[in-house]
């Protein structure tokens, strides 16, 4: 049994099946049925069992997957490591980001890049929950995203980017954008919105608009909902409606159309956090960007 093996292994489960697996890998199907009967021999187990086409793991098979995954994660962090003592500060950082903080991150990378003009980055926008699992599966290095978050705390490290406060933003259109700089709830009641929700629906800011609007026992005019928050300011350029979103999002768009007005009593804010695992390998690329951050705590 070798790496090679194991990672025709895993390919074959997370494929589901053997031609789609071979597809994946590059190669021809036989050799890699080959090759799986080959480990099972090698084993004297059987790692599937089969009915036609479709696979299914035994349990000697789901313990080598599990195994399987993590000694192949090792060593490509091995070789990541080994790369990063070769070559210093270049090559590729993967970096996810959540709808409500990828606006933080054209000036970071400016910034890093004109230290180090050699690093390119793979960014991978998604809401919140799905970052978490690309974390889980090392599909990513790192992730920014806004809390709250379902996550083992153990298993990461996290920095805390501080609190940042919400506004109303609606069209310079509209009366109430010429006659006040600040709002109640009250008022807000009586505008219709376009608010921006997590694509699973669970937690975050959508919910935290609610809750809030609840303390101040008013019902929201939702009229729209969106999943970032590019879309719902082009809807409150084009005059449809108003929204709610933090502050510093509205410095990358437009203020041609669009006018910001505090919440009068709001308690409503969003922390954002930088989080990496604990038992992986960390580029140091991605150790130095992390660092870009540290002053926004």
């Amino acid at each position: 049994m070798d790496i090679r093996q194991l990672k025709y292994f895993v390919a074959i489960v997370e494929e589901n099946n053997i031609t789609k697996a071979a597809k994946r890998l590059n190669i021809a199907q036989p050799p890699l049925s080959y090759q799986l009967k080959l480990l099972e021999q090698t084993l004297g187990i059987d790692l599937f069992k089969r009915y036609g086409k479709k696979l299914e793991l035994t349990l000697a098979g789901k313990t080598l997957y599990k195994r399987a995954v993590y000694l192949i994660n090792q060593l490509n962090e091995t070789v990541d490591e080994i790369q990063d003592i070769k070559n210093g500060i270049r090559g590729e950082i993967s970096v996810g980001v959540g709808h409500l903080d990828l606006y933080r991150l054209p000036d970071k990378i400016n910034n890093f890049r004109k230290r180090y003009p050699e690093v390119t980055f793979k960014i991978l926008d998604r809401d919140t929950n799905n970052l978490v699992r690309l974390l889980e599966s090392r599909k990513i290095e790192m992730a920014i995203l806004n809390l709250p978050i379902v996550i083992d705390s153990s298993t990461v490290e996290m920095l805390r980017l501080g609190d940042i406060k919400y506004s109303l933003f609606v069209p310079k259109s509209w009366d109430v954008a010429e006659s006040k700089h600040t709002i109640t709830y009250k008022e807000i009641e009586q505008l219709p919105l376009v608010l921006s929700r997590r694509e699973d629906g669970v937690g975050g800011t959508y919910e935290a608009i609610i809750e809030e609007s609840k303390k101040h026992g008013v019902k929201l005019n939702i009229i729209c909902e969106c999943n970032n928050p590019h879309s719902a300011f082009t809807f409150v350029e084009a005059g449809i409606g108003a929204t709610i979103m933090p502050n510093y999002i509205f410095n990358r768009f437009s203020k041609h159309n669009i006018r910001p007005l505090e919440i009068v009593g709001s308690s409503l804010s969003m922390e954002s956090v930088v989080l990496w695992s604990k038992d992986r390998y960390i580029s140091k690329i991605a150790e130095e960007f992390i660092q870009e951050f540290v002053s926004d705590q």
